[in-house]
C-alpha cells in the first residue's frame, strides 16, 4: 500500500509539479501511520493543514493521533471543529462517539463544548449524533440535560424516550412521558386531546408492571380497563368496546395500511395532517406510550389511551409525516388488541419472542404445546437488521438487542424472527452497490452473522432457541424473503443447538405467490392467527425438545 501510494503521488507531481496533492498526501500519511511511522505521518498531516487549516480529512487523522496519545481533549476539540465544516461526515462522527464512550468521555465533551454545554439545542444535537454510533448511555445523559434546559421541548422528550427504549428501560420511559404530560397539561394536538387528558389516565399508578394491569383478569385485583379492547375498523380506525362485544362493530373491507416499500401518492391525493412539528412530536409521544404499554403487557391501560388519542390521527396520511414510525407501531398495536385471547388463562412459563416489529404479532398469544398452555412474551428490538449484529457494528439497534436479551432468564425458551428489514432494505441495496455479487451471497453473509450470535447466546445463557422464517408479507420483497428463508432453513438445520420452525409453506397461498389471506393484517405485519402454524410446528417436535433447559 505504501509503494502504490508513493507511486501515485510521484505520477501526480510529474503531471503537475505545482499540485499540492493534499488528498494523496493524507492517504500516504494514513499508510505510514498504520505501518508504524507515526511521526512522519503526522508531519504530512501538518503540512496539509498549513496549506488548508480547514481540511476535514487531515484534521480527522490528526485527531486520531491525539486519541492514540491519550489526549482526548485535543482530539475532541479538533473533531468538533471538523463537524462545523462537515456535519455529516460519518468517520468524524464515529471517532467523536468513540471518545465520548470512553471512561470520562462525557466530561471531556462538556469541557470542550464550552458555552454550548449550556445550550439545549447543542446538547440534543450531540445526543442524536453519538447515539447512532453506540454511545447510548451518554446520549441519555445529554438528552436529560437538554430537556432540563428546555423543559417544554417535546422533540427532546420524544428522543429521550426512544433512547430509553434502546436500554429496555420501559418503566423509566413511561414515567418520563407521564411526567411531561402532567407538567405541560395544556399542550394539545390541534383542537383534539391534551396532555392533561393523557396524564389523568395514570393517576394513582406507581408500577406499570403491576399485576392488576396485566392479563389475565382476576376479580378484585385487576384494572377495569382490562375488560375493554380495541377493534380496528378499516378506512376508519380504532374503536374501543367491551370484550365480548367486538362483533357489534362493523369491520368490513381491507385493513391494509400503506406498504413501507410503496411510493408516496401524488401530492394532490395526500392528506397531510394540519399539525406543526411540535404537535406531531407530541402525538408521536402518545403513540409510543401505547406501544410501550403493549410490549410490557400493561394492556388494561391501552383502550382508554387509544380512546383519547385516536381522533387526532384518524383520516390523515400520518405515514407521510416525520412520525410515520411511531404511527405505524400505534396502528399495529390497535389491530392486535382484538386478537388477545379472552378469557386469558392463568398460566406458567412462556416462550420469549425476540424480533423486530413482527414479533408484536405473536405477543400475548397462547400456544397449546403438548397439552401445556404457553404464552408468547414479546422481546421487541426496534429496527434491528441481522447485519447490525456483525462484530464491528456500533449502530444503536445492536445495543437495543443485547439490552433486551439481558432481560431474558437463563434456561428460557426463545423464538427469534429477525431478517425482514434485511430483505426489505439492506441486502438489495448492498447488491446494487456491488458489495455482493448477487442476492444469495448477501443473504448467506447476513445469516451467518445472525446465527453466530444465536449460538453464542445459547452457550452463554443455556437457552432453548428456535428460529422462524421471515414474514413474507410485502409483495415487493417476497422473492428475496423466499431466498432468505430457504437458506435460513438450511443453515439453522445444520446447527445442533438451534431448531428451525418450518412454517413458510403454510404462510403462503397454494401456488406460493402471495401471503395466505388468513394471515393478512395491515399490509406489513402478519395477523396473530399465524401462531397456529407455530403451534403445529412445536407439536411436531418431541415434547422434551420444547421444554426450557435446566443447568
Amino acid at each position: 500500500a505504501l509503494l502504490f501510494t508513493q507511486r501515485a503521488l510521484e505520477l501526480r507531481l510529474a503531471q503537475d509539479p505545482k499540485d499540492t496533492c493534499d488528498s494523496l498526501q493524507i492517504q500516504l500519511g494514513k499508510v505510514l501511520y498504520a505501518s508504524g511511522s507515526q511521526d512522519t505521518a503526522i508531519e504530512l498531516f501538518t503540512h496539509v493543514l498549513q496549506r488548508n487549516e480547514s481540511d476535514s480529512e487531515a484534521l480527522r487523522e490528526y485527531a486520531k493521533a491525539y486519541v492514540d496519545r491519550k489526549r482526548p481533549n485535543e482530539a475532541l476539540r479538533i473533531l468538533l471543529r471538523v463537524l462545523v465544516h462537515a456535519p455529516n461526515d460519518t468517520q468524524t462522527r464515529a471517532c467523536l462517539s468513540d471518545i465520548v464512550k470512553a471512561r470520562g468521555g462525557i466530561d471531556v465533551l462538556f469541557a470542550e463544548l464550552g458555552d454550548a454545554a449550556n445550550s439545549g439545542p447543542a446538547l440534543a444535537f450531540m445526543a442524536t449524533l453519538i447515539k447512532d454510533y453506540g454511545a447510548v448511555e451518554q446520549s441519555v445523559t445529554l438528552y436529560y440535560k437538554a430537556l432540563a434546559m428546555c423543559p417544554e421541548m417535546t422533540t427532546y422528550v420524544l428522543n429521550l424516550v426512544h433512547t430509553l427504549e434502546v436500554f429496555n428501560r420501559y418503566q423509566e420511559a413511561m414515567e418520563l412521558s407521564i411526567k411531561y404530560c402532567k407538567q405541560h397539561a395544556a399542550m394539545t394536538i390541534g383542537t383534539h386531546h391534551s396532555n392533561g387528558q393523557v396524564a389523568a389516565l395514570f393517576d394513582g399508578i406507581q408500577d406499570l408492571f403491576d399485576r392488576k394491569l396485566r392479563l389475565p383478569y382476576l376479580e378484585g385485583t385487576s384494572h377495569t380497563g382490562i375488560l375493554d379492547t380495541v377493534v380496528w375498523v378499516p378506512n376508519h380506525g380504532s374503536v374501543v368496546v367491551a370484550k365480548g362485544k367486538e362483533h357489534e362493530v362493523s369491520a368490513g373491507g381491507s385493513t391494509a395500511l400503506p406498504s413501507p416499500a410503496a411510493p408516496a401518492p401524488d401530492k394532490a391525493a395526500q392528506k397531510i395532517p394540519p399539525y406543526n412539528s411540535d404537535e406531531l412530536d407530541l402525538l408521536a409521544l402518545h403513540f409510543t406510550m401505547v406501544k410501550i404499554l403493549y410490549v410490557i403487557g400493561a394492556v388494561a391501560l391501552i383502550p382508554p389511551l387509544v380512546k383519547i388519542i385516536e381522533e387526532a390521527r384518524r383520516g390523515w396520511d400520518m405515514h407521510l409525516t416525520t412520525i410515520r414510525n411511531e404511527h405505524a407501531y400505534y396502528c399495529c398495536v390497535a389491530q392486535l388488541m382484538g386478537d388477545i385471547p379472552h378469557p386469558y388463562p392463568v398460566i406458567g412459563h412462556g416462550i420469549y419472542v425476540a424480533g423486530d416489529s413482527h414479533s408484536l404479532s405473536t405477543a400475548w398469544q397462547i400456544l397449546n404445546i403438548h397439552g401445556n398452555a404457553t404464552p408468547l412474551i414479546p422481546k421487541l428490538v426496534t429496527g434491528l437488521k441481522c447485519w447490525h449484529l456483525r462484530p464491528e457494528s456500533v449502530f444503536f439497534p445492536k445495543n437495543n438487542f443485547y439490552n433486551v436479551m439481558a432481560s431474558i432468564p437463563r434456561g428460557a425458551r426463545v423464538l427469534y424472527l429477525f431478517g425482514e428489514i434485511d430483505c426489505r432494505e439492506g441486502i438489495i441495496r448492498a447488491v446494487e452497490k456491488g458489495r455482493y455479487k448477487d442476492i444469495e451471497e448477501g443473504v448467506s453473509v447476513t445469516i451467518e452473522y445472525y446465527l453466530s450470535v444465536l449460538q453464542t447466546l445459547h452457550l452463554k445463557n443455556n437457552w432453548n432457541i428456535f428460529v422462524q422464517p421471515v414474514a413474507p408479507v410485502l409483495n415487493e420483497t417476497r422473492e428475496v424473503v423466499k431466498v432468505f428463508n430457504r437458506m435460513l432453513k438450511r443453515m439453522v438445520t445444520a446447527i445442533s443447538c438451534l431448531t428451525y420452525l418450518d412454517i413458510m409453506e403454510g404462510l403462503l397461498t397454494a401456488d406460493g405467490a402471495l401471503l395466505h389471506p388468513d394471515f393478512e393484517m395491515d399490509g406489513t405485519h402478519m395477523s396473530p392467527k399465524y401462531v397456529r402454524l407455530l403451534e403445529e410446528s412445536f407439536n411436531l417436535l418431541a415434547p422434551e425438545a420444547c421444554l426450557p433447559f435446566t443447568d
